[in-house]
């Protein structure tokens, strides 16, 4: 079973816009499809501004897997409906059949285990592509996805040259290799490991406090090579002061992170590409332990603009040419399109996905 994550920078980037113009092309290449998401994802309109927002319109054939107090709330008739033992604040998870056309509420699973467990139901169903809809916040939990595409746009920022610079910074952030040394890292604890097989291991496996970003410098001070491994999250900012701290202690460290979604989810990719470029000066090394794929990333020239005489929201457009000009000039090893600004190449192809012959 192939699985692929779509994500957004903010709400309104597009994210939904492009998973559902995936979902045809999937669909109509044959592939057996199941949708789902992270949390709770079905409203009509965006309840901040107003303004409407595309949902999951679907086909009957189509298999989802959403929470049991969603299953009634959208226009499609579901059938086959089975539970599977995942439970959340909106009721068990259900997988269901799509018996009529119409569309369908998703509040999936938001724990990392449940998803696998939800995964591998999917898969013993006979599932061949599964769409996991997430958000930047919730990427963390995204791990399994074999492929994920990023939306972005000027409901993240109306300025051009923000989207852009961080459009490239968090594209920079899946070009790192995959981890290829010897030691075993299967641990859920912040670790470090150093040039006299000695591990020293944190109480924890994320960094989030000055105290425990404390200890890691204690550790990255010792003379010689060494390596730290992170499975969850470290704090960004504290991760920068803490190298900057350092010099010529960090010569031959290696740094290991778990994913690059992990990354991802504290919302400073600008940091973390600062951060890489100073530890790569001082001959140091940066790693995944599972490196994630990016299929692409799309951009959304829409925005909602407050009009503070009426309280109100109104959609608002940046020029669509210049923002995918600007992205694609600073983004050249992942594939930048428009879903709305064809030509471009194919989704299905950039998703490692096949179209059916004739």
């Amino acid at each position: 079973m192939h699985i692929l994550g779509f994500a957004g920078t903010a709400k309104n980037t597009g994210k939904t816009t492009t998973a559902l113009h995936m979902l045809d092309l999937v669909a109509s290449a044959g592939y057996r499809i199941a949708l789902t998401s992270i949390g709770y994802d079905g409203e009509n309109t965006d309840h901040i501004t107003g303004l409407p927002k595309p949902r999951y319109v679907v086909q009957p054939g189509t298999v989802i897997a959403t929470a049991e107090k969603c299953l009634n709330y959208g226009s499609a008739k579901l059938a086959d409906i089975q539970p599977t033992g995942i439970h959340t604040i909106l009721g068990e998870i259900s997988i269901a059949t799509v018996a009529t056309p119409g569309n369908v509420v998703l509040a999936g699973a938001n724990r990392k285990v449940d998803i696998h467990q939800l995964m591998e139901q999917l898969r013993n169903r006979g599932i061949e592509v599964t769409f996991l809809d997430g958000a930047l916040n919730r990427l963390a939990a995204m791990t399994m996805v074999d492929g994920l595409i990023l939306s972005t746009g000027a409901a993240f920022d109306n300025r051009i040259p923000v989207i852009t610079e961080h459009a490239r910074a968090m594209e920079s952030l899946f070009h790192l290799p995959k981890y290829q040394g010897s030691q075993v890292l299967n641990g859920n604890k912040v670790c470090y490991l150093n040039h006299l097989g000695q591990v020293k291991e944190h109480a924890y496996g994320s960094i989030l406090d000055e105290a425990s970003a404390g200890t890691v410098k204690t550790w990255l001070s010792e003379k010689g090579p060494g390596m730290l491994f992170t499975p969850g999250i470290f704090d960004p900012e504290l991760f920068q002061v803490t190298i900057k701290s350092l010099n010529a202690e960090l010569a031959q460290k290696e740094f290991v992170f778990s994913n690059p979604l992990n990354l991802l989810s504290t919302g400073r990719p600008d940091c973390w590409q600062s951060s890489f470029n100073y530890l790569k000066e001082r001959g140091c090394s940066v790693s995944y332990l599972s490196p994630i794929h990016l299929n692409f990333i799309t951009v959304n020239p829409f925005y909602p603009r407050y009009l503070q005489q009426t309280a109100s929201y109104v959609p608002e457009f940046v020029d669509k040419h210049e923002l995918l000009e600007s992205v694609r000039k600073v983004i050249k090893t992942t594939t930048v399109i428009d879903i709305l600004q064809p030509p471009y190449p194919d989704p299905l192809t950039l998703s490692h996905l096949k179209r059916s012959t004739p």
